[in-house]
């Protein structure tokens, strides 16, 4: 089911070129296997992972992790599993934000289950390019469309294509290269928010 019936003619247009999605390079679910409520030590030691949970950073011997640890040594990025909205509601101006917070997770940063990951990167600049892209209008466009409650999952991103993230994304190359029309366009602009990095 599509969000808007209006957003179909887009969605078809992004799935003529047949690329795979970004569902495809999402995590499962809890990748670390540390629950939502899981903090970590707010001590840092030498060997250990820095933790990303709801209530800020800690740290884990990394003889704790016991699953994901070669994602645990990548560049990916995380995204919380809740939308930015209450209740699945726009804000008062009818627009959407759909993602709350996206960061890049450098080797050594791994999080909780109150968040996903996306991607696998040996190098900083395509995870930085990923999390860019992430920020368009156009990628939120799509993802609010599968969204039918606050929690963000896999399946979440399945109207969302995979880019070259050997390069950094805009909306404008993004409308250019699916061939939205004006009225298309508006129609996204009139529904998302933008949205500035979270990263620190």
């Amino acid at each position: 089911l599509v969000r808007y019936n209006d957003a179909v003619k887009i969605i078809h247009k992004v799935q003529s070129k047949q690329e795979p999605k970004i569902s495809s390079i999402d995590s499962a679910i809890n990748p670390f296997g540390f629950p939502r409520s899981y903090r970590g030590s707010s001590i840092q030691t030498q060997n250990a992972f820095r933790l990303y949970s709801s209530e800020g950073v800690g740290y884990v011997p990394k003889g704790e992790l016991v699953q994901g640890k070669d994602l645990a040594q990548k560049y990916k990025v995380m995204v919380s599993q809740t939308i930015s909205e209450h209740a699945g509601e726009p804000s008062k101006d009818g627009k959407y934000k759909v993602l709350s917070t996206v960061r890049v997770l450098k080797p050594g940063e791994i999080c909780t289950f109150s968040y996903i990951t996306i991607g696998s990167f040996e190098s900083e600049s395509e995870a930085i390019n990923l999390r860019d892209y992430l920020y368009t209008k156009f990628a939120r466009f799509l993802i609010l469309q599968a969204v039918s409650s606050i929690n963000l999952s896999r399946e979440k991103f399945t109207f969302l294509p995979i880019q070259d993230f050997g390069k950094r994304w805009t909306d404008k190359l993004l409308y250019e290269k699916y061939g939205l029309t004006d009225q298309e366009i508006e129609f996204i602009e009139s529904l998302i928010r933008p949205m500035e990095s979270s990263d620190e």
